[in-house]
């Protein structure tokens, strides 16, 4: 099997020993382009011209845009939804109830649909899913963080299985900086949205923080990628990972070598050979000991 698009010669004949072959997931993804056209369901143009444009980095895209798309699609739903019970101006207060406090939607409760009370408090389940408090936000960000993370670790470890190119260093690099753009993306739209929501002061529009938040969200994230693109620095990560790792095998190898050089030395054997004769002199003493009745 020559690559993924082989096909035999007419009147060929196949061998009779079947031959495995290891593909990476670039491959994979033009056998099912081609299993497309071959089902009629595309065009061998549009399967050429998918291949062209995502074929060779598919997995760097799934992994930096399904998380990018996830939070868009969450935050737009949640946008719409706060638009919809409030308006795109409609506000909420903060006011404490028996030392509680409480969001309090201004308008009619009775035309609204979710949001169905005059007021919640902080911690209540629909304000927490809307976002637009402090830990509703939290939340959120939490979340996005865990969803984030663990989605592009099993990206990365695919990659590295598939990959007969890839190192471990390079593993190690492609997680480590995919978990500091996630902590960074997550952060900085955390902050913007309370931020929002504070200088806003009393009189919050309910739809502000969260708008704030996913879009400085996806900006940073995007800008991130970008950066990590242009500089190479996930490729940079990794090459420090491997030497790292070379130097500590070297040291372990260097460890063993001197462990071994002393156990082998005239010292050691000395050494050893004196404990050997002060144990047996030991026992020798003990040996005429004699215990007489209530001796003790």
């Amino acid at each position: 099997m020559t690559g993924p698009t082989a096909r035999a010669m007419p009147g060929q004949r196949s061998q009779a020993n079947a031959q495995a072959a290891v593909v990476d997931l670039k491959h994979v993804v033009r056998t099912w382009t081609d299993k497309q056209v071959a089902l009629g369901k595309t065009t061998l143009r549009k399967s050429n011209e998918f291949w062209q444009k995502h074929g060779h980095d598919y997995l760097e895209n799934i992994k930096s845009y399904f998380p990018i798309g996830k939070d868009v699609r969450e935050g737009g739903a949640t946008v719409r939804l706060i638009i919809a019970e409030l308006g795109i101006g409609g506000q909420y207060i903060l006011k404490t109830y028996r030392g509680r406090q409480h969001v309090v939607f201004k308008g009619y409760a009775g035309a609204r649909q979710f949001l169905t009370g005059p007021r919640y408090g902080l911690m209540h389940p629909k304000i927490i899913s809307l976002k637009m408090t402090k830990a509703g936000m939290k939340a959120a960000a939490r979340d996005s963080v865990i969803f984030g993370i663990l989605f592009c670790t099993v990206i990365d470890v695919v990659d590295y299985v598939s990959n007969d190119r890839a190192t471990l260093g390079s593993l190690f690099g492609a997680i480590g900086m995919d978990i500091a753009k996630c902590l960074v993306a997550t952060a900085a739209a955390y902050a913007v949205g309370v931020g929002t929501a504070a200088l806003m002061g009393t009189a919050v529009i309910a739809v502000g923080p969260v708008v704030a938040a996913l879009v400085i969200g996806v900006g940073v994230s995007l800008a991130l990628d970008w950066i990590d693109n242009r500089l190479g620095l996930t490729r940079k990560l990794g090459q420090l990972c491997d030497e790292g790792l070379a130097r500590l095998k070297a040291a372990v190898a260097e460890s063993e070598a001197t462990w071994r050089r002393i156990e082998s030395s005239q010292v050691v054997r000395d050494l050893s050979r004196e404990a050997g004769e002060w144990s047996d002199w030991i026992a020798n003493q003990a040996s005429r000991v004699t215990w007489t009745p209530g001796f003790l």
